[in-house]
């Protein structure tokens, strides 16, 4: 069994400053027959329904809150977050069981579906309560497994394309603003049967980043 037949709710983070890519998302995903909902946010400067639009608010400050820069000082990061948020509570509300969460600069690689049937009989047999489809690693933040594609979250970090089970939302909601949400899974990992494909098998896109305010190269889908 595929592990897209888990998911029962897809949602996909659009700024509206990068719109132009929302049509080939849904496509993309729509061929893998998953139906992807688009959270547009962003300024409100387009004549589109906003599921949420920024603010200049700033997030609080906890003895336990990331210091970085592009989180404390950036209101776009909080901003984030709060639709993340938003979104999480509306999947919890409504009986969610497992939240494919997408942001809009991600692609999909040419053999997802090869290596996806190849993992089918590994992944049948797990408890999962993270999937990652492309996750950022760096030495010491990942596990290897019994099957050579799949590896075993220990720190590493992006959410442009990850399966969340309910647990997951529900504690990410409990555990409140303290820094971006796939920052607080990170740290978390070693909770959860949190999982990653390797290669990635969908990549974050390079490019000009709105919350560090630079342009960014994103690592090799081989970076491990």
């Amino acid at each position: 069994m595929s592990i897209l037949s888990r998911i029962t709710h897809c949602k996909c983070f659009v700024l509206d400053k990068r719109i132009e890519y929302w049509p080939e998302i849904e496509t993309a995903w729509a061929k893998k027959g998953i139906k992807v909902d688009r959270v547009l946010m962003g300024d409100g400067s387009l004549s589109e329904k906003y599921d949420y639009i920024d603010t200049n608010e700033l997030p609080p400050v906890y003895i336990n809150s990331l210091h970085s820069l592009t989180w404390k000082n950036c209101p776009a990061a909080y901003n984030f977050y709060k639709v993340q948020r938003q979104v999480l509570q509306e999947f919890v509300d409504n009986n969610g069981e497992y939240l494919l969460h997408l942001e809009d600069d991600h692609e999909i690689c040419s053999d997802f579906d090869s290596i996806l049937v190849d993992t089918e009989p590994f992944l049948d047999k797990l408890e999962i309560n993270i999937l990652s489809f492309g996750s950022f690693h760096y030495p010491g933040s990942n596990l290897e497994t019994s099957h050579p594609n799949i590896l075993r979250l220990c720190g590493s970090g992006g959410l442009h394309s990850a399966i969340l089970s309910r647990e997951v939302c529900v504690d990410l909601l409990n555990a409140g603003p303290t820094g971006p949400m796939d920052y607080q899974l990170g740290l978390n990992h070693h909770r959860y049967k949190a999982y990653c494909f390797y290669p990635a098998i969908v990549l974050q896109k390079s490019g000009y980043s709105y919350v560090e305010r630079v342009e960014q190269v994103k690592p090799s889908r081989w970076t491990k």
